[in-house]
């Protein structure tokens, strides 16, 4: 039948309350004809969605929660720690700060601006320290 349904039918059974609404509202937006002005989106219920771009994730989540569930999200990548008897997989977003506080992790303070560098990262540091000296 090619008429569309303007009662709700068993099939919404399952459904929260919110998207029963959601549905019955375009099943009468379908139903009747679109008003006759410039404004009317035909669109206007659809919602935006936006997949998850972690690999291993694939979520569809409302474009704006998309960047809060990026940074929360359990797939999102992770780097081993740079002292070997540590073991742990670091968030990207917490790397700078484990390297500092690792407790298996060796710091030495920087000569020049006094900031404990990890000794993995402490030639790059030196080498590019805003706080060096001049070398003449």
């Amino acid at each position: 039948d090619n008429q569309p349904s303007t009662r709700q039918g068993s099939e919404w059974g399952d459904l929260e309350w919110g998207e029963q609404v959601l549905l019955q509202e375009l099943r009468t937006l379908h139903a009747t004809k679109p008003p006759a002005t410039a404004a009317w989106d035909p669109h206007h219920m659809v919602r935006k969605t936006r997949r998850c771009g972690m690999e291993g994730c694939g979520a569809w989540v409302a474009v704006e929660e998309a960047a809060a569930h990026e940074a929360g999200c359990p797939f999102r990548p992770c780097l081993p720690c740079p002292f070997p008897d540590c073991r742990r997989y670091i968030d990207l977003h917490a790397w700078e700060r484990h390297k500092t506080e690792c407790g298996f992790g060796s710091t030495e303070e920087c000569e020049w601006c006094f900031t404990r560098v990890p000794l993995p990262d402490l030639p790059s540091h030196r080498s590019n320290c805003i706080a060096r000296p001049n070398s003449r």
